[in-house]
């Protein structure tokens, strides 16, 4: 016969734990935001003045329904979910490096939208920060983060 499957034990949290959890998510996400922004804006600079105006389109259009408040679930899917208020500014980073991802994604693969080219200090497939040309300087990896 068959043995059955054993079922895996769920540690619950308290809800200190569970706040805590919360918190941490949002500073991670907070951190995440403010190096999506740097790049966006690095990105967003090196367009001329059409292509910016497409970029200020999309990144308004993605922060039309947004309020500020972002769903938090630190004990996972089933878990309950926490409503977080964080600033707008890091929506809009957020939102500016989604525009500039969508264009970058249309530029490998042909897509021209307005004059988009992605910055010469960045890899566009990867991520890598390119060194000057001339320079001897070792190319730097984005670090991934990992999620706890």
């Amino acid at each position: 016969m068959p043995e059955k499957p054993t079922k895996k034990k769920v540690k619950v949290l308290t809800e200190d734990e569970l706040e805590g959890r919360a918190k941490l998510e949002v500073e991670q996400m907070v951190e995440l935001a403010r190096v999506r922004g740097e790049m966006a804006q690095a990105a967003y600079d090196a367009q001329d003045k059409p292509t910016q105006r497409v970029l200020d389109v999309m990144r308004d259009r993605f922060l039309l329904g947004a309020n500020g408040i972002v769903r938090i679930s630190p004990n996972g899917a089933r878990g309950e979910t926490y409503a977080v208020q964080v600033e707008m500014d890091v929506l809009k980073a957020n939102a500016l490096f989604m525009a500039t991802e969508i264009l970058k994604d249309f530029a490998l693969f042909d897509f021209r939208v307005e004059s988009y080219e992605f910055p010469d200090v960045w890899c566009a497939a990867c991520g890598t920060e390119l060194a000057p040309k001339g320079s001897k300087k070792p190319l730097k990896k984005k670090k991934k983060r990992r999620k706890s």
